[in-house]
């Protein structure tokens, strides 16, 4: 079959020109519209299995970015995004938006002035054509059907069903208003989710293998993500809390990984695991420099910043749920010294008390701070500009806005009964006189 040329113009309906594959010399280019418009996003599908729903399809992307529009194509599993070009960079464009297959057997993603945004790098290796899975991997192939290429081969955020990541590979994940990365690896002993920010990693969770034992890949089945060891023994698993067989695994902006089941009734994913499960054992849930309380509200900690002194400020019953790298048997003044010397340094957490040894950790953001009980040990300093005597206002001074915000919860409440005892039932009362 010769080259074909898909042009179309991006409205905001859904558009579908397809058929099972793209040969080589097939490319798809979309037309940008002339004039920018904020809320704009459109796709064009080129592959299309047609199967009942959730199917996988093939699509490329337009999406109203910063005031450009960026350029991607993506796999598309009912409605979810599995896989995108742009998962860790956007190619902007002004006037065309066009993937191709090019001759030398490069899947190619590039403008009208041919500046190419995105390359699988396969030119020279035989390929013949693209195709789409049924699994949702979108591979490339040489006539002998071996694959070049393979989005199985280069995860983002999702691992499909039948999908494998061999230990040290990874999912990543971004926090869109912040600049912090989530990532969960697979690593020889154990798998975690870290947070990562300014060069500083920070692990939240994690599942342990005995020592005696190493992770050689893990692969999502129907039951859930199992992990095999060298001798491709199955050693581990993380099961679902569902009878419906897991479709997919994710890495969500939040930094939590979910696996997800299809519910046919409802026509959409629904979560079967979740690996963290209480709002404040998340890595960021209240922002950084925001504060988890025991009632799982957020409050905003501020310090005062005047004068040219630095010292380190407690915030007396909180701890983190970042975990990085510490130093042990330090005393609590050698661990805020530590920190007030090391300029990439923002907050330490000191830990000294029953069941625990006397560890500081050193952090490079104030994030993942809960409220816990006041003598569990835990003692959080925050770094701050200010002289001498703030210490012991600073400290009140965020206790108070915790128990005003908890205060005003309560008398909201209580008020909002007052109002419908007392007032709205005199009225209505009032009104049965009258009516009577």
């Amino acid at each position: 079959m010769g080259p074909y040329h898909y042009c179309l113009l991006l409205c905001f309906v859904p558009l579908s020109l397809s058929k099972p594959q793209l040969s080589i010399g097939d490319h798809v280019a979309v037309v940008i519209p002339p004039a920018y418009e904020t809320e704009f996003q459109g796709e064009a599908t080129f592959i299309d299995h047609g199967g009942s729903a959730p199917d996988f399809k093939a699509v490329v992307v337009v999406e109203a970015e910063r005031g450009k529009y960026s350029c991607s194509f993506a796999v598309v599993f009912g409605e979810v995004k599995v896989w995108k070009s742009n998962h860790l960079s956007r190619f902007f464009v002004d006037r065309t938006c066009e993937l191709e297959l090019t001759g030398g057997g490069d899947l190619r993603l590039k403008d009208s002035a041919d500046r190419i945004g995105w390359s699988s790098g396969t030119a020279g290796r035989g390929v013949e054509r693209l195709q789409l899975l049924k699994t949702g991997n979108l591979a490339l192939m040489d006539k002998e059907s071996s694959i070049k290429w393979q989005t199985f081969d280069h995860p983002t955020d999702t691992m499909l069903w039948g999908q494998s990541l061999q230990a040290s590979a990874k999912l990543s994940s971004f926090d869109e208003n912040s600049t912090v990365i989530y990532t969960f690896e697979i690593l020889h002993n154990k798998l975690a989710l870290y947070l990562s920010h300014n060069r500083r990693k920070y692990s939240y969770w994690q599942m342990k293998i005995p020592r005696d034992r190493n992770i050689s890949y893990a692969r999502l089945g129907s039951a859930g993500l199992k992990i095999f060891d060298r001798t491709l023994k199955k050693m581990a698993q993380i099961l679902i809390k569902h009878d419906e067989k897991a479709r997919f695994l994710a890495l969500g902006t939040t930094g939590n990984l979910v696996m997800y089941h299809y519910e046919s009734q409802e026509g959409k994913f629904m979560d079967s695991f979740r690996a963290i499960n209480g709002f404040c054992d998340l890595p960021l849930p209240c922002g950084q420099f925001g504060m988890c309380t025991l009632s799982e509200a957020c409050l905003r900690m501020r310090f005062s910043r005047n004068g040219t002194a630095v010292e380190m400020v407690e915030v007396e019953g909180v701890s983190t749920v970042l975990m990085g790298g510490s130093v042990k048997n330090l005393s609590k003044e050698e661990c805020t010294d530590s920190c007030i010397e090391d300029s990439s340094c923002v907050s330490v957490l000191y830990v000294d008390g029953d069941g625990f040894g006397k560890e500081c950790f050193s952090y490079g953001l104030v994030g993942g701070v809960k409220q816990v009980e006041r003598e569990s040990g835990f003692h959080f300093f925050v770094k701050v500009s200010g002289g001498e005597g703030k210490k012991m206002g600073l400290k009140k001074r965020f206790l108070i806005v915790g128990g005003v915000v908890d205060g005003l919860a309560v008398c909201l409440i209580l008020g909002g009964l007052f109002c419908y005892f007392f007032v709205f039932r005199k009225r209505r009362e009032g009104l049965a006189t009258e009516i009577a």
